[in-house]
């Protein structure tokens, strides 16, 4: 509820009482599995998975649900091939993407959300928690151009 009056967006808060996600992997999951294909994919899937549990109040750790997004997703931008999305969630692959993923936070210290890592050529940056709007423009100017 907080974070609704701080966005001033509408939140389905009673999801965390009635049908609570019991973890945030098999949603991470399906992400990966959309933007395997292609980044445009995994950013509108992102999107529409986080409508789905804060607006709409789905559980996305359910397969049906993340089957069900990624149906909706296939009919608007063309080329997203749900037969394909469909064997990577199921199958290992999904899972190895996501494991690659989680093994390179594990590797950069990543212990907290958000984590922001901002690369500019040989240079890395890493913000972990929230942070101001000054706070990252900070930042990125500290980066090479």
């Amino acid at each position: 509820m907080q974070a609704a009056r701080v966005a001033g967006q509408p939140v389905a808060h009673k999801i965390w009482i009635t049908d609570p996600p019991a973890s945030s992997f098999p949603a991470c999951i399906a992400v990966k599995c959309a933007d395997d294909q292609s980044r445009a994919f995994g950013a509108g899937y992102l999107r529409a998975a986080r409508e789905a549990v804060m607006v709409d109040g789905r559980n996305i750790a359910k397969t049906h649900v993340l089957l069900d997004i990624a149906q909706r997703l296939s009919s608007s931008p063309p080329g997203f091939d749900l037969t394909r999305f469909k064997a990577s969630l199921m199958g290992p692959h999904g899972r190895e993407l996501f494991r690659h993923d989680f093994q390179e936070a594990q590797y950069l210290g990543i212990r907290r959300s958000p984590t922001l890592l901002f690369r500019s050529g040989n240079n890395t940056v890493m913000l972990q928690g929230y942070q101001t709007w000054e706070a990252l423009e900070q930042t990125i100017g500290k980066m090479e151009p």
